[in-house]
């Protein structure tokens, strides 16, 4: 699985908040987050999997619910999660790899 890093990711006021509050560590939670979310069908996660993701990430539940609902980067609801953004960023590149491979983007609803 692939998706684009844009470059000025931390300098989003967000995100700026983000490593203000939970440090370095905060960040490295969210690019986790945002690469589980790149894994999963329709871009949604599910909140049971923060506990996997806090092992993996060598820290606690609690902060990766931290990052998860308190900074305004992801839509948690009902159990599951989701980012605009990475919505956004997968639609521009659907959109940019249909071209690549010559579709004609009138034709798709």
């Amino acid at each position: 699985h692939y998706f684009p890093h844009e470059i000025q990711t931390r300098n989003d006021e967000s995100v700026m908040e983000l490593i203000e509050c939970e440090g370095a560590s905060g960040y490295g939670i969210y690019w986790a987050l945002m690469e589980y979310l790149r894994t999963q069908d329709g871009y949604i996660g599910k909140t049971v999997a923060i506990k996997t993701i806090a092992r993996q990430m060598r820290t606690k539940p609690n902060k990766v619910d931290s990052v998860l609902r308190n900074y305004g980067l992801f839509v948690v609801t009902d159990g599951t999660f989701r980012s605009v953004k990475m919505e956004k960023v997968m639609k521009l590149m659907k959109t940019m790899m249909m071209v690549y491979n010559g579709i004609n983007l009138l034709k798709i609803t």
